[in-house]
């Protein structure tokens, strides 16, 4: 083999390994410009507030809290997509553990826990299917929630 035919084939390997990065590092980053991140802020002792401190859109936001006194998830809700930068008013919940699930614009899943007013963030549903296959109405968007407020 001469070393003209190295050459090539090493530059042919060097170009081929430089493609398959450079699409990596797009999909990461591509990732990351959208990924929204929901947490649980208190504005008081009793008011809670929802804020996507992410950089892209939550959207299929479901919303529970854990409720001590029948040791099971209620008050679902659902609401609408909430933009990267946005807070929500989450007044009705009245909890110590409350819990998010919510995907990006590529259907990405993600959950937030929050317990005593620590967030933690994952990747993926981790209530479901607790949360999505409720059959007694219980999910409320988030307009029902207020009126009943």
């Amino acid at each position: 083999m001469s070393a003209q035919t190295i050459l090539s084939i090493s530059s042919l390997v060097v170009s081929i390994v430089a493609a398959i990065a450079t699409i990596s590092i797009y999909r990461n980053s591509r990732k990351l410009g959208i990924k929204p991140v929901l947490v649980f802020l208190r504005r008081s002792s009793h008011a809670w507030e929802l804020a996507n401190i992410g950089t892209g859109p939550a959207l299929r936001v479901l919303v529970g809290e854990w409720r001590w006194d029948t040791d099971r998830w209620s008050q679902f809700t659902n609401f609408y997509p909430i933009p990267a930068g946005r807070h929500i008013d989450a007044n009705w919940l009245d909890a110590k553990i409350l819990g998010v699930e919510y995907e990006d614009v590529d259907g990405r899943r993600y959950t937030t826990s929050c317990q005593y007013d620590r967030n933690q963030v994952t990747s993926g549903h981790s209530y479901t299917p607790e949360w999505r296959e409720l059959e007694d109405g219980s999910v409320l968007n988030e307009h029902e929630r207020r009126r009943q407020h």
